[in-house]
Protein backbone atom coordinates (compact mmCIF):
# COMPACT_ATOMS: atom_id res chain seq x y z
CA UNK A 1 0.00 0.00 0.00
CA UNK A 2 1.32 3.45 -0.89
CA UNK A 3 0.08 4.99 2.38
CA UNK A 4 0.02 1.89 4.60
CA UNK A 5 2.20 0.96 7.53
CA UNK A 6 5.00 0.00 5.16
CA UNK A 7 4.71 3.07 2.97
CA UNK A 8 6.77 3.13 -0.21
CA UNK A 9 8.27 6.39 -1.38
CA UNK A 10 8.10 5.79 -5.11
CA UNK A 11 5.71 3.90 -7.37
CA UNK A 12 6.04 3.38 -11.12
CA UNK A 13 3.21 2.67 -13.58
CA UNK A 14 4.69 1.18 -16.75
CA UNK A 15 2.90 0.42 -20.01
CA UNK A 16 2.53 1.26 -23.68
CA UNK A 17 1.18 4.64 -24.65
CA UNK A 18 -2.61 4.84 -24.52
CA UNK A 19 -3.20 1.93 -22.12
CA UNK A 20 -4.57 4.21 -19.39
CA UNK A 21 -1.64 5.06 -17.11
CA UNK A 22 -2.69 8.69 -16.78
CA UNK A 23 -6.27 7.68 -16.00
CA UNK A 24 -5.06 5.38 -13.20
CA UNK A 25 -2.85 8.15 -11.81
CA UNK A 26 -5.72 10.62 -11.97
CA UNK A 27 -8.06 8.21 -10.17
CA UNK A 28 -5.35 7.63 -7.56
CA UNK A 29 -5.12 11.40 -7.04
CA UNK A 30 -8.90 11.70 -6.64
CA UNK A 31 -9.00 8.86 -4.10
CA UNK A 32 -6.10 10.35 -2.15
CA UNK A 33 -7.80 13.73 -2.05
CA UNK A 34 -11.02 12.09 -0.83
CA UNK A 35 -9.55 9.74 1.79
CA UNK A 36 -6.54 11.81 2.86
CA UNK A 37 -7.65 15.43 2.52
CA UNK A 38 -4.61 16.68 4.46
CA UNK A 39 -2.32 15.52 1.63
CA UNK A 40 -1.10 18.08 -0.89
CA UNK A 41 -1.35 16.79 -4.45
CA UNK A 42 0.93 17.97 -7.25
CA UNK A 43 0.95 17.01 -10.93
CA UNK A 44 4.03 17.38 -13.16
CA UNK A 45 3.71 16.57 -16.89
CA UNK A 46 7.14 15.75 -18.33
CA UNK A 47 6.51 15.71 -22.05
CA UNK A 48 9.02 18.54 -22.30
CA UNK A 49 11.48 20.36 -20.08
CA UNK A 50 9.48 23.57 -20.54
CA UNK A 51 6.25 21.94 -19.36
CA UNK A 52 7.93 20.48 -16.27
CA UNK A 53 9.51 23.86 -15.50
CA UNK A 54 6.09 25.55 -15.59
CA UNK A 55 4.65 22.90 -13.27
CA UNK A 56 7.48 23.35 -10.76
CA UNK A 57 7.00 27.13 -10.81
CA UNK A 58 3.31 26.65 -10.05
CA UNK A 59 4.13 24.25 -7.18
CA UNK A 60 6.64 26.75 -5.80
CA UNK A 61 3.98 29.45 -5.87
CA UNK A 62 1.50 27.27 -3.96
CA UNK A 63 4.12 26.28 -1.39
CA UNK A 64 5.31 29.85 -0.95
CA UNK A 65 8.84 28.97 -2.07
CA UNK A 66 10.67 31.90 -3.65
CA UNK A 67 13.99 32.15 -5.45
CA UNK A 68 16.49 34.44 -3.75
CA UNK A 69 17.93 35.28 -7.18
CA UNK A 70 18.00 33.97 -10.74
CA UNK A 71 20.87 31.60 -9.94
CA UNK A 72 18.55 29.36 -7.92
CA UNK A 73 16.85 26.45 -9.69
CA UNK A 74 13.13 26.41 -8.86
CA UNK A 75 13.00 22.62 -9.33
CA UNK A 76 15.77 22.12 -6.79
CA UNK A 77 14.10 24.50 -4.32
CA UNK A 78 10.78 22.64 -4.56
CA UNK A 79 12.55 19.30 -4.15
CA UNK A 80 14.37 20.49 -1.03
CA UNK A 81 11.19 21.94 0.45
CA UNK A 82 9.17 18.74 -0.04
CA UNK A 83 12.01 16.54 1.24
CA UNK A 84 12.48 18.67 4.37
CA UNK A 85 9.05 17.87 5.77
CA UNK A 86 7.99 21.53 5.94
CA UNK A 87 5.21 20.96 3.42
CA UNK A 88 3.56 18.18 5.43
CA UNK A 89 2.15 15.14 3.66
CA UNK A 90 2.11 15.14 -0.13
CA UNK A 91 1.60 13.13 -3.32
CA UNK A 92 3.64 14.06 -6.39
CA UNK A 93 2.53 12.59 -9.74
CA UNK A 94 5.12 12.67 -12.52
CA UNK A 95 3.23 11.92 -15.73
CA UNK A 96 4.64 10.82 -19.11
CA UNK A 97 8.23 10.34 -17.91
CA UNK A 98 9.17 8.71 -21.21
CA UNK A 99 12.35 10.44 -22.40
CA UNK A 100 15.45 8.86 -20.76
CA UNK A 101 17.65 11.87 -21.57
CA UNK A 102 15.15 14.28 -20.05
CA UNK A 103 14.42 12.16 -16.97
CA UNK A 104 17.66 10.31 -16.23
CA UNK A 105 20.00 12.80 -17.86
CA UNK A 106 23.10 12.47 -19.99
CA UNK A 107 26.56 13.99 -20.14
CA UNK A 108 25.30 17.49 -20.85
CA UNK A 109 22.15 17.35 -18.75
CA UNK A 110 21.86 16.13 -15.14
CA UNK A 111 18.28 15.03 -15.73
CA UNK A 112 14.95 15.52 -14.06
CA UNK A 113 15.53 12.65 -11.61
CA UNK A 114 17.69 14.67 -9.24
CA UNK A 115 14.74 17.00 -8.55
CA UNK A 116 12.39 14.25 -7.34
CA UNK A 117 12.08 14.49 -3.55
CA UNK A 118 12.62 11.47 -1.32
CA UNK A 119 10.85 11.71 2.03
CA UNK A 120 8.78 9.62 4.42
CA UNK A 121 6.20 12.42 4.23
CA UNK A 122 5.43 11.89 0.58
CA UNK A 123 4.95 9.52 -2.32
CA UNK A 124 6.12 10.00 -5.89
CA UNK A 125 3.97 8.24 -8.52
CA UNK A 126 5.61 7.96 -11.96
CA UNK A 127 3.88 7.00 -15.22
CA UNK A 128 6.15 5.94 -18.06
CA UNK A 129 6.33 3.69 -21.10
CA UNK A 130 10.10 3.25 -20.64
CA UNK A 131 10.96 0.37 -18.34
CA UNK A 132 14.49 1.66 -17.82
CA UNK A 133 13.10 4.83 -16.27
CA UNK A 134 10.65 2.88 -14.10
CA UNK A 135 13.41 0.67 -12.70
CA UNK A 136 15.84 3.54 -12.12
CA UNK A 137 13.29 5.80 -10.45
CA UNK A 138 11.38 3.17 -8.49
CA UNK A 139 14.62 1.60 -7.22
CA UNK A 140 13.66 -2.08 -7.33
CA UNK A 141 16.99 -2.88 -5.68
CA UNK A 142 16.33 -6.49 -4.70
CA UNK A 143 15.57 -7.67 -8.23
CA UNK A 144 18.40 -5.62 -9.71
CA UNK A 145 20.95 -7.04 -7.28
CA UNK A 146 19.64 -10.55 -7.92
CA UNK A 147 20.08 -10.09 -11.66
CA UNK A 148 23.57 -8.63 -11.24
CA UNK A 149 24.55 -11.63 -9.14
CA UNK A 150 23.21 -14.00 -11.80
CA UNK A 151 25.31 -12.15 -14.37
CA UNK A 152 28.35 -12.37 -12.06
CA UNK A 153 28.67 -8.58 -12.42
CA UNK A 154 30.30 -9.09 -15.83
CA UNK A 155 30.06 -5.78 -17.80
CA UNK A 156 29.39 -7.41 -21.18
CA UNK A 157 26.64 -9.61 -19.68
CA UNK A 158 25.07 -6.58 -17.95
CA UNK A 159 25.13 -4.60 -21.20
CA UNK A 160 23.50 -7.48 -23.06
CA UNK A 161 20.84 -8.00 -20.40
CA UNK A 162 19.98 -4.28 -20.38
CA UNK A 163 19.63 -4.24 -24.16
CA UNK A 164 17.39 -7.32 -24.06
CA UNK A 165 15.16 -5.83 -21.35
CA UNK A 166 14.78 -2.52 -23.18
CA UNK A 167 14.31 -4.02 -26.64
CA UNK A 168 11.68 -6.52 -25.50
CA UNK A 169 10.13 -4.26 -22.83
CA UNK A 170 10.45 -7.23 -20.50
CA UNK A 171 10.53 -7.02 -16.70
CA UNK A 172 13.62 -8.12 -14.80
CA UNK A 173 11.68 -11.10 -13.44
CA UNK A 174 11.24 -12.41 -17.00
CA UNK A 175 14.96 -12.23 -17.71
CA UNK A 176 15.72 -13.98 -14.42
CA UNK A 177 13.35 -16.80 -15.39
CA UNK A 178 15.17 -17.17 -18.69
CA UNK A 179 18.45 -17.34 -16.80
CA UNK A 180 17.06 -19.99 -14.51
CA UNK A 181 15.36 -21.93 -17.30
CA UNK A 182 16.57 -24.54 -19.71
CA UNK A 183 20.11 -24.27 -21.04
CA UNK A 184 18.86 -24.07 -24.61
CA UNK A 185 16.71 -21.03 -23.77
CA UNK A 186 19.64 -19.31 -22.07
CA UNK A 187 21.78 -20.00 -25.12
CA UNK A 188 19.06 -18.53 -27.30
CA UNK A 189 19.05 -15.30 -25.29
CA UNK A 190 22.79 -14.94 -24.81
CA UNK A 191 23.52 -15.90 -28.40
CA UNK A 192 21.90 -12.71 -29.70
CA UNK A 193 23.77 -9.49 -30.26
CA UNK A 194 22.20 -6.13 -29.48
CA UNK A 195 23.20 -2.59 -30.36
CA UNK A 196 25.72 -1.23 -27.89
CA UNK A 197 27.37 2.15 -28.37
CA UNK A 198 30.36 1.11 -26.24
CA UNK A 199 31.50 -1.49 -28.75
CA UNK A 200 33.87 -0.86 -31.64
CA UNK A 201 32.23 0.84 -34.60
CA UNK A 202 33.64 -1.71 -37.04
CA UNK A 203 31.77 -4.62 -35.49
CA UNK A 204 28.27 -5.49 -36.70
CA UNK A 205 25.31 -6.95 -34.84
CA UNK A 206 24.39 -10.47 -35.84
CA UNK A 207 20.80 -9.48 -36.54
CA UNK A 208 20.44 -7.98 -39.98
CA UNK A 209 24.09 -8.23 -41.06
CA UNK A 210 23.38 -10.19 -44.24
CA UNK A 211 20.51 -7.84 -45.10
CA UNK A 212 22.76 -4.78 -44.76
CA UNK A 213 25.47 -6.32 -46.95
CA UNK A 214 22.94 -7.25 -49.62
CA UNK A 215 21.22 -3.88 -49.55
CA UNK A 216 24.53 -2.01 -49.85
CA UNK A 217 25.28 -4.01 -52.97
CA UNK A 218 21.84 -3.28 -54.43
CA UNK A 219 22.38 0.45 -53.86
CA UNK A 220 25.46 0.30 -56.07
CA UNK A 221 24.16 -1.94 -58.83
CA UNK A 222 20.41 -1.18 -59.03
CA UNK A 223 19.35 2.21 -57.61
CA UNK A 224 15.86 1.84 -59.10
CA UNK A 225 15.43 -1.36 -57.09
CA UNK A 226 16.39 0.56 -53.95
CA UNK A 227 13.65 3.10 -54.67
CA UNK A 228 11.09 0.34 -55.10
CA UNK A 229 12.24 -1.49 -51.96
CA UNK A 230 12.13 1.73 -49.94
CA UNK A 231 8.66 2.41 -51.32
CA UNK A 232 7.13 -1.00 -50.59
CA UNK A 233 8.72 -1.19 -47.13
CA UNK A 234 6.00 1.21 -45.97
CA UNK A 235 3.12 -0.81 -47.40
CA UNK A 236 1.21 -3.71 -45.87
CA UNK A 237 3.33 -6.65 -47.11
CA UNK A 238 0.64 -9.31 -47.42
CA UNK A 239 -0.77 -8.27 -50.78
CA UNK A 240 0.91 -5.53 -52.81
CA UNK A 241 -0.87 -5.26 -56.17
CA UNK A 242 1.43 -5.06 -59.17
CA UNK A 243 -0.68 -2.21 -60.52
CA UNK A 244 0.48 -0.10 -57.58
CA UNK A 245 4.09 -0.29 -58.74
CA UNK A 246 5.25 1.84 -61.67
CA UNK A 247 6.60 -0.18 -64.55
CA UNK A 248 9.56 2.16 -64.84
CA UNK A 249 12.88 1.77 -66.57
CA UNK A 250 15.59 4.38 -66.15
CA UNK A 251 16.55 6.29 -69.29
CA UNK A 252 20.27 6.87 -68.96
CA UNK A 253 21.68 10.20 -70.06
CA UNK A 254 25.05 11.63 -69.14
CA UNK A 255 23.77 15.18 -69.36
CA UNK A 256 20.52 14.56 -67.46
CA UNK A 257 20.33 16.28 -64.10
CA UNK A 258 18.15 13.51 -62.74
CA UNK A 259 16.71 10.20 -63.90
CA UNK A 260 13.79 10.26 -66.33
CA UNK A 261 11.31 7.40 -66.54
CA UNK A 262 9.50 5.69 -69.36
CA UNK A 263 6.16 4.60 -67.93
CA UNK A 264 4.58 1.28 -68.84
CA UNK A 265 1.77 1.95 -66.37
CA UNK A 266 0.49 5.43 -65.52
CA UNK A 267 0.11 5.79 -61.71
CA UNK A 268 -3.48 6.05 -60.60
CA UNK A 269 -4.88 8.28 -57.89
CA UNK A 270 -4.77 5.27 -55.57
CA UNK A 271 -1.01 5.11 -56.11
CA UNK A 272 -0.75 8.62 -54.79
CA UNK A 273 -3.27 8.43 -51.97
CA UNK A 274 -2.46 4.94 -50.70
CA UNK A 275 1.28 5.03 -51.22
CA UNK A 276 3.24 8.22 -51.79
CA UNK A 277 1.16 10.34 -49.43
CA UNK A 278 1.28 7.54 -46.86
CA UNK A 279 5.07 7.49 -46.78
CA UNK A 280 5.33 11.30 -46.97
CA UNK A 281 6.95 11.33 -50.41
CA UNK A 282 4.82 14.23 -51.63
CA UNK A 283 7.59 15.93 -53.57
CA UNK A 284 8.33 12.70 -55.41
CA UNK A 285 4.64 12.32 -56.21
CA UNK A 286 4.42 15.87 -57.57
CA UNK A 287 7.47 15.42 -59.77
CA UNK A 288 6.15 12.15 -61.21
CA UNK A 289 2.56 13.30 -61.68
CA UNK A 290 3.53 16.62 -63.28
CA UNK A 291 5.41 14.56 -65.86
CA UNK A 292 2.42 12.25 -66.35
CA UNK A 293 -0.08 15.13 -66.68
CA UNK A 294 2.18 16.86 -69.18
CA UNK A 295 2.46 13.67 -71.27
CA UNK A 296 -1.33 13.22 -71.26
CA UNK A 297 -2.25 16.72 -72.44
CA UNK A 298 -2.76 15.24 -75.87
CA UNK A 299 -5.70 13.19 -74.56
CA UNK A 300 -9.26 14.50 -74.54
CA UNK A 301 -10.05 16.46 -71.36
CA UNK A 302 -12.78 13.93 -70.56
CA UNK A 303 -10.42 10.98 -70.83
CA UNK A 304 -10.61 9.07 -67.49
CA UNK A 305 -6.87 8.31 -67.47
CA UNK A 306 -6.02 12.00 -67.86
CA UNK A 307 -8.51 12.95 -65.16
CA UNK A 308 -7.04 10.35 -62.81
CA UNK A 309 -3.57 11.82 -63.14
CA UNK A 310 -4.86 15.39 -62.76
CA UNK A 311 -6.75 14.35 -59.65
CA UNK A 312 -3.60 12.75 -58.23
CA UNK A 313 -1.52 15.86 -58.92
CA UNK A 314 -4.18 18.04 -57.25
CA UNK A 315 -4.08 15.80 -54.17
CA UNK A 316 -0.28 16.05 -54.04
CA UNK A 317 -0.40 19.84 -54.40
CA UNK A 318 -2.94 20.00 -51.58
CA UNK A 319 -0.68 17.88 -49.36
CA UNK A 320 2.20 20.20 -50.24
CA UNK A 321 0.30 23.34 -49.25
CA UNK A 322 -0.33 24.55 -52.82
CA UNK A 323 -4.01 25.00 -52.04
CA UNK A 324 -5.07 27.44 -54.76
CA UNK A 325 -3.53 25.26 -57.47
CA UNK A 326 -5.35 22.27 -56.02
CA UNK A 327 -8.71 24.10 -55.92
CA UNK A 328 -8.40 25.32 -59.53
CA UNK A 329 -7.62 21.82 -60.77
CA UNK A 330 -10.29 20.10 -58.66
CA UNK A 331 -13.06 22.50 -59.68
CA UNK A 332 -12.28 21.64 -63.31
CA UNK A 333 -12.11 17.88 -62.58
CA UNK A 334 -15.39 17.93 -60.64
CA UNK A 335 -17.14 19.84 -63.43
CA UNK A 336 -15.93 17.37 -66.08
CA UNK A 337 -16.77 14.28 -64.03
CA UNK A 338 -20.22 15.55 -63.05
CA UNK A 339 -20.86 16.16 -66.76
CA UNK A 340 -19.65 12.76 -67.93
CA UNK A 341 -20.32 10.41 -65.00
CA UNK A 342 -23.24 9.53 -62.77
CA UNK A 343 -23.32 11.48 -59.53
CA UNK A 344 -22.84 8.24 -57.57
CA UNK A 345 -19.69 7.18 -59.44
CA UNK A 346 -16.79 6.77 -57.01
CA UNK A 347 -14.49 8.95 -59.16
CA UNK A 348 -17.03 11.75 -58.97
CA UNK A 349 -17.48 11.30 -55.21
CA UNK A 350 -13.73 11.21 -54.63
CA UNK A 351 -13.05 14.45 -56.51
CA UNK A 352 -15.88 16.26 -54.74
CA UNK A 353 -14.58 15.07 -51.38
CA UNK A 354 -11.06 16.26 -52.19
CA UNK A 355 -12.39 19.64 -53.37
CA UNK A 356 -14.17 19.97 -50.02
CA UNK A 357 -10.90 19.19 -48.25
CA UNK A 358 -9.19 21.94 -50.27
CA UNK A 359 -11.97 24.38 -49.34
CA UNK A 360 -11.48 23.41 -45.69
CA UNK A 361 -7.73 24.06 -45.89
CA UNK A 362 -8.29 27.44 -47.53
CA UNK A 363 -10.69 28.57 -44.79
CA UNK A 364 -13.86 28.22 -46.87
CA UNK A 365 -15.46 26.15 -44.12
CA UNK A 366 -19.11 26.78 -45.07
CA UNK A 367 -18.50 25.72 -48.68
CA UNK A 368 -16.62 22.66 -47.49
CA UNK A 369 -19.40 21.69 -45.08
CA UNK A 370 -22.06 21.89 -47.80
CA UNK A 371 -20.03 19.56 -50.02
CA UNK A 372 -19.38 17.09 -47.21
CA UNK A 373 -23.02 17.02 -46.10
CA UNK A 374 -24.27 16.29 -49.61
CA UNK A 375 -21.65 13.56 -50.01
CA UNK A 376 -22.48 12.00 -46.63
CA UNK A 377 -26.03 11.05 -47.54
CA UNK A 378 -24.96 9.70 -50.94
CA UNK A 379 -22.00 7.70 -49.63
CA UNK A 380 -24.10 6.12 -46.86
CA UNK A 381 -26.41 4.71 -49.53
CA UNK A 382 -23.86 3.29 -51.97
CA UNK A 383 -20.52 2.86 -50.16
CA UNK A 384 -19.50 0.38 -47.49
CA UNK A 385 -19.09 1.51 -43.89
CA UNK A 386 -15.29 1.29 -44.08
CA UNK A 387 -14.92 2.72 -47.59
CA UNK A 388 -11.99 5.12 -47.96
CA UNK A 389 -14.03 7.93 -49.57
CA UNK A 390 -16.87 7.63 -47.06
CA UNK A 391 -14.58 7.70 -44.02
CA UNK A 392 -12.47 10.56 -45.40
CA UNK A 393 -15.59 12.60 -46.11
CA UNK A 394 -16.98 11.96 -42.61
CA UNK A 395 -13.62 12.87 -41.08
CA UNK A 396 -13.57 16.19 -42.94
CA UNK A 397 -17.23 16.86 -42.09
CA UNK A 398 -16.49 16.36 -38.39
CA UNK A 399 -13.59 18.82 -38.59
CA UNK A 400 -15.77 21.34 -40.45
CA UNK A 401 -18.49 21.08 -37.80
CA UNK A 402 -15.94 21.63 -35.03
CA UNK A 403 -14.53 24.73 -36.73
CA UNK A 404 -18.04 26.12 -36.98
CA UNK A 405 -18.63 25.48 -33.26
CA UNK A 406 -20.93 22.50 -33.79
CA UNK A 407 -19.02 20.29 -31.34
CA UNK A 408 -21.91 18.01 -30.43
CA UNK A 409 -22.52 17.27 -34.12
CA UNK A 410 -18.83 16.62 -34.74
CA UNK A 411 -18.20 14.15 -31.90
CA UNK A 412 -20.36 11.16 -33.01
CA UNK A 413 -19.11 11.47 -36.60
CA UNK A 414 -15.44 11.43 -35.60
CA UNK A 415 -16.05 8.65 -33.08
CA UNK A 416 -17.40 6.51 -35.91
CA UNK A 417 -14.42 7.35 -38.15
CA UNK A 418 -11.92 6.47 -35.42
CA UNK A 419 -13.68 3.21 -34.60
CA UNK A 420 -13.79 2.19 -38.26
CA UNK A 421 -10.18 3.10 -38.99
CA UNK A 422 -8.97 1.28 -35.91
CA UNK A 423 -10.57 -1.87 -37.28
CA UNK A 424 -8.92 -1.68 -40.71
CA UNK A 425 -5.69 0.36 -40.40
CA UNK A 426 -2.44 -0.20 -38.53
CA UNK A 427 -1.83 1.95 -35.45
CA UNK A 428 0.88 3.98 -37.20
CA UNK A 429 -1.18 4.77 -40.32
CA UNK A 430 -1.34 8.53 -40.90
CA UNK A 431 -5.11 8.56 -41.59
CA UNK A 432 -5.85 6.72 -38.36
CA UNK A 433 -3.57 9.01 -36.33
CA UNK A 434 -5.09 12.12 -37.90
CA UNK A 435 -8.65 11.11 -37.03
CA UNK A 436 -7.62 10.10 -33.50
CA UNK A 437 -5.93 13.46 -32.96
CA UNK A 438 -8.95 15.40 -34.25
CA UNK A 439 -11.31 13.43 -31.99
CA UNK A 440 -9.06 14.09 -28.98
CA UNK A 441 -8.95 17.79 -29.86
CA UNK A 442 -12.74 17.96 -29.95
CA UNK A 443 -13.02 16.02 -26.67
CA UNK A 444 -10.71 18.59 -25.08
CA UNK A 445 -12.81 21.51 -26.31
CA UNK A 446 -15.92 19.71 -25.03
CA UNK A 447 -14.38 19.32 -21.56
CA UNK A 448 -13.96 15.54 -21.88
CA UNK A 449 -10.31 15.78 -20.85
CA UNK A 450 -9.73 12.23 -19.60
CA UNK A 451 -10.97 10.79 -22.90
CA UNK A 452 -8.77 13.23 -24.79
CA UNK A 453 -5.71 12.21 -22.78
CA UNK A 454 -6.32 8.51 -23.33
CA UNK A 455 -6.28 9.01 -27.10
CA UNK A 456 -3.43 11.53 -27.14
CA UNK A 457 -1.11 9.35 -25.08
CA UNK A 458 -1.54 6.65 -27.72
CA UNK A 459 -1.00 9.11 -30.59
CA UNK A 460 2.08 10.70 -29.00
CA UNK A 461 3.53 7.26 -28.28
CA UNK A 462 3.08 6.08 -31.88
CA UNK A 463 4.36 9.34 -33.37
CA UNK A 464 7.47 9.14 -31.20
CA UNK A 465 8.32 5.89 -32.97
CA UNK A 466 7.57 6.91 -36.56
CA UNK A 467 8.14 10.68 -36.83
CA UNK A 468 11.23 12.84 -36.53
CA UNK A 469 11.60 14.90 -33.35
CA UNK A 470 11.01 18.20 -35.21
CA UNK A 471 7.95 16.98 -37.16
CA UNK A 472 5.16 19.54 -36.79
CA UNK A 473 2.48 16.88 -36.24
CA UNK A 474 4.44 15.45 -33.34
CA UNK A 475 4.88 18.89 -31.76
CA UNK A 476 1.17 19.69 -32.10
CA UNK A 477 0.12 16.38 -30.51
CA UNK A 478 2.51 16.85 -27.58
CA UNK A 479 1.33 20.44 -27.12
CA UNK A 480 -2.33 19.39 -26.94
CA UNK A 481 -1.49 16.61 -24.48
CA UNK A 482 0.41 19.16 -22.37
CA UNK A 483 -2.66 21.45 -22.40
CA UNK A 484 -4.84 18.54 -21.27
CA UNK A 485 -2.52 17.77 -18.37
CA UNK A 486 -2.52 21.41 -17.30
CA UNK A 487 -6.32 21.30 -17.34
CA UNK A 488 -6.16 18.23 -15.08
CA UNK A 489 -3.96 20.11 -12.63
CA UNK A 490 -6.59 22.85 -12.45
CA UNK A 491 -9.26 20.22 -11.70
CA UNK A 492 -7.12 18.57 -9.00
CA UNK A 493 -6.53 21.94 -7.37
Amino acid sequence: MAFGQEQVNRIALVGLGGVGKTQIALQFAYQTKEKLPHYLIFWIPTLSDEGAERAYMEIARKLGVHKANDDYDVKELVCQHLASGKAGKWLLIVDNADDPDLILGNEGNPGFERNLPLSDNGVVLITTRTRQIAVDLAHNKELVLNLLAKLTFLPLAITQASAYLNQNKAPIRTYLKLQEGAETEVSKVLGKEFRDNTRYRGTRNAIGTTWIVSFNQIQKSAPLAVNLLSFISHIEPKAIPQSMLPGAAPVESASAKSRDYSWDVIPSERLLEDAYAHVQRVNDAIEILEHVVDVQKGLDEEDPVRLQAEHGLAAANLANGQIEEAIDALEHIVAVRERTLQATHTDCLGSRMLLGAAFLESGQTENAMELFESLKSTSMEILGENDFIRLSNEHHLGVAYSRLGRIEDAIPILEHVVESRRSILLAEHSWRLASEFDLANIYWHAGRIEEAIEILEHVVSIEADILMEDDSRRRVSKRLLQDCHESIQEVVD
